[in-house]
C-alpha cells in the first residue's frame, strides 16, 4: 500500500512539472578542481593530467605485474581525485594533485573482458558499459562498488544492442546506445533489425527502450570517446582518428567524412599508445600533445564545420521541440490545468505519506547514529597507505564510511581518526586544503 501511494505521488509529481515546464536536459559537464576559467589554466590542467597518466602506465604495470599503456580513454574525474582504470582490466587507481601518489581502490582478481568498454560517471557513480574480450563483445553495464571495491552488474530491463554498442551517447538522464561494433565480433549486421535501431537506457529507472532511425547506420569501429567531462561535447576515436562527434547540448550526432588524423604531422615510432600523443577535451577545444610537449589547439566547432556532417539527432526519438503557434489552444490551456492539478494532488499525498512514515524515517535515523558506536578498524590495511596526502572522498572510503549520510559520517570520521590517532599518535593529520575553503584533505605520515 505504502509502496503504491508512493508511485502515485511520483507519477503526478513528475506530470505536474512536464505538463508545466518541459524538459531540461544537463550537458554533463564535470565540477571540481579541474574546472578552469582561462586558455592558461585550460593548458595547465592538460599538462598536469597527461605527466599522470605517463606514470600511471609505469606504476600500475608495476604493482600488478601487467603491461599497460594509459590512453585518454582510461580515467574519470571524480571530485579532486584522478581515476585511472586500465583498459581491459577491472584496476581503480586513484591519484590526487597534492598527494602525489596512486592508490589502488579495487579488489577485483579477474579482468581480460572489457577491452573497449566506456567509462563515465552519472549521480556520483563510477559505471563502465560494452567492451570485447574472449573473443567476444558485450553490452553488460558495471558499475563500481565503493564499499566491497568490486565492479557489479547492472541489470538492464529491456532490449540492448547485439553483439555491442557502437557510439555510446550520454545525455542528460539517459545513455543513447547508437549503432553496434564493426571489430571483434563477425556478428555485427547479421540482424537486420540492428541496422537502423538506436536503443537507449533512462539511468533513472534501468529501463531500455529501441526505435528505428530515419536512415541506416554506418558501423562503427571505435567503442570509445576521449574523457568528455570538461567539454560539451564528445569524440569518437583512435590514435588521433575522429568518426564521430556528438553535441551533448544540442542532441546532434555528427559523422565524419573527410576529418584529417589529429596526430597530422607528428613524429610517430610505434603508431601506437607507445607513442605517448595523447589529446583532452575541454570546453569547444581539443588540446593534443605530443611525446616531447609540443601542443596544438583544435577548434571543435570548426572541425564539424569543414569535415563532418549531421548523421543523427536525439529529438528522433524524444520530442523536445516547442509548438510553433505562439497563442495557446483549448487542448493547452486543459493541459495546463491538469499540470496544477496535478501538482496541488501530489503534495496532499506527499503529506498523507510523510505523515504515516515519520516514525519509519525516525528508526532509518537511529539505525545510521547506532554506527557511531561502531568503532571496528582494519589496522593492517590502514598501515600499509604510503606517505602523502588524501582527499576526505578518498579517506571515506578506506573507513568504509562513505555510505553514511554526510552529518553522521563528519561524526564517525572524527571519532575513527581519534581512535586511530590513540593507537599510532600522528598518523594521520587533517590539514585545510590550500585550494578551497572550508574544505580539508588528511596527510598520513608513518
Amino acid at each position: 500500500m505504502k509502496r503504491s501511494i508512493l508511485s502515485l505521488f511520483f507519477f503526478l509529481l513528475s506530470a505536474s512539472f512536464s505538463c508545466l515546464f518541459g524538459n531540461i536536459q544537463s550537458a554533463g559537464i564535470s565540477k571540481g578542481w579541474f574546472d578552469m576559467k582561462s586558455s592558461d589554466q585550460f593548458k595547465e590542467s592538460n599538462r598536469l593530467l597527461r605527466d599522470v597518466l605517463l606514470e600511471a602506465s609505469t606504476f600500475i604495470s608495476n604493482s600488478t605485474g601487467l603491461s599497460v599503456e594509459i590512453k585518454e580513454t582510461d580515467y574519470l574525474l571524480f571530485g579532486d581525485s584522478i581515476l585511472i582504470n586500465p583498459d581491459g582490466t577491472h584496476y581503480l587507481f586513484s591519484y590526487h594533485p597534492k598527494r602525489k601518489t596512486f592508490l589502488r581502490l579495487d579488489n577485483s582478481e579477474f579482468h581480460g573482458h572489457n577491452s573497449g568498454r566506456r567509462l563515465f560517471v552519472y549521480n556520483n557513480e563510477i559505471y563502465a558499459i560494452g567492451g570485447y574480450g574472449f573473443w567476444i563483445s558485450h553490452c553488460k553495464l558495471i558499475r563500481f562498488n565503493k564499499t566491497s571495491g568490486e565492479w557489479d552488474l547492472v541489470h538492464i530491463s529491456g532490449p540492448l544492442p547485439l553483439p555491442a554498442p557502437g557510439s555510446t551517447l550520454l545525455f542528460g538522464d539517459t545513455l543513447f546506445l547508437y549503432g553496434v561494433r564493426e571489430t571483434g565480433s563477425t556478428q555485427t549486421f547479421k540482424d537486420p533489425k540492428l541496422d537502423n535501431s538506436v536503443f537507449w537506457i533512462d539511468l533513472k529507472t534501468w529501463k531500455s527502450e529501441q526505435r528505428k532511425t530515419k536512415s541506416p547506420i554506418r558501423a562503427t569501429q571505435y567503442t570509445q570517446t576521449l574523457n568528455d567531462q570538461r567539454s560539451r561535447y564528445s569524440v569518437f576515436g583512435s590514435l588521433g582518428g575522429v568518426e564521430r562527434i556528438f553535441d551533448k547540448v544540442s542532441g546532434i550526432l555528427y559523422y565524419s567524412f573527410s576529418g584529417p588524423s589529429l596526430y597530422n604531422g607528428i613524429e610517430k615510432k610505434y603508431h601506437s599508445y607507445q607513442d605517448s600523443i595523447m589529446s583532452f577535451l575541454m570546453g569547444s577545444e581539443i588540446m593534443v600533445i605530443d611525446r616531447q610537449g609540443n601542443e596544438r589547439i583544435v577548434s571543435i566547432p570548426e572541425y564539424i564545420k569543414l569535415y563532418c556532417n549531421a548523421e543523427w539527432n536525439v529529438r528522433e526519438i524524444r520530442n523536445y521541440e516547442i509548438p510553433p503557434n505562439d497563442k495557446l489552444n483549448d487542448s493547452d490551456f486543459m493541459w495546463e490545468w491538469f499540470g496544477v492539478f496535478a501538482f496541488l494532488i501530489s503534495w496532499l499525498i506527499f503529506g498523507i505519506y510523510y505523515y504515516r512514515n515519520s516514525k519509519g524515517m525516525t528508526s532509518k535515523l537511529v539505525q545510521y547514529y547506532r554506527e557511531l558506536d561502531n568503532t571496528d578498524i582494519d589496522f593492517p590495511e590502514l598501515r600499509r597507505l604510503t606517505d602523502g596526502v588524501y582527499s576526505e572522498k578518498e579517506l571515506d572510503l578506506l573507513l568504509r564510511i562513505e555510505h553514511l549520510p554526510r552529518i553522521v559520517r563528519n561524526v564517525k570520521r572524527s571519532k575513527l581518526l581519534f581512535e586511530i590517532n590513540e593507537h599510532f599518535p600522528g598518523y594521520i593529520e587533517k590539514l585545510p586544503d590550500d585550494l578551497r575553503e572550508n574544505v580539508f584533505v588528511y596527510r598520513v605520515s608513518h
